[in-house]
């Protein structure tokens, strides 16, 4: 559930970036996740400590 005050904020995947590309993987955890330029990952994902 999301509040008027949160805002979701949704982040492109950092394919261009290999080393923050493997942290952005390790963390997702996803089995078989294959990222695409198109990818983003959605705010609810990070910390506030990750912005």
């Amino acid at each position: 559930y999301i509040t008027e005050k949160q805002k979701i904020t949704f982040h492109k995947f950092p394919i261009d970036d290999e080393e923050l590309a493997r942290k952005w993987l390790k963390n997702i955890a996803r089995k078989d996740f294959h990222p695409s330029q198109r990818t983003r990952v959605c705010s609810k994902h990070f910390t506030p400590d990750d912005f």
